[in-house]
């Protein structure tokens, strides 16, 4: 049963960028880019194939409408497996574990916020909203 969930795993992050209009990568470099060009921060979410507390986020968190509209408004987001981190992108942001997010402003290189774990739905709204709140770009946007 979780061979098959595990298979599911990169379809489900590609069918949730699919959904959300071109706001969602995989490639870091391409996020970049698309933020910069839509004076956007970033979010970057680290996860596992092999982690339950990312399936939660994905499924239960991230794949919520409120929550995806709310960062396709505000942000670029970008999924990167722990298992092929790009060496620059583990070096910039040290991934401690899964799941783990990072807010980042790519105009001035600057991590913003960070949380490590997972969450509950309204939790990581709360979170969001106070991540928001720290960003030069977004602050108008929360």
């Amino acid at each position: 049963m979780l061979t098959g969930i595990k298979a599911l795993l990169p379809l489900l992050i590609s069918a949730l960028a699919i959904a959300s209009e071109g706001s969602w990568f995989t490639d870091f470099d391409r996020g970049v880019s698309k933020a910069r060009a839509e004076g956007k921060d970033m979010i970057i979410y680290f996860y596992s194939d092999h982690c339950p507390y990312c399936w939660h986020m994905e499924e239960f968190v991230l794949g919520d409408p409120e929550i995806d509209k709310y960062i396709n408004e505000r942000y670029v987001f970008v999924s990167i497996s722990v298992e092929d981190v790009p060496l620059e992108v583990d070096k910039k942001f040290n991934p401690i574990g899964t799941p783990y997010f990072v807010f980042y402003d790519p105009a001035q290189g600057k991590v913003l916020f960070e949380v490590f774990g997972s969450r509950e739905r309204e939790d990581f709204l709360n979170l969001l909203i106070q991540a928001c709140k720290r960003s030069k770009i977004n602050l108008r946007r929360c």
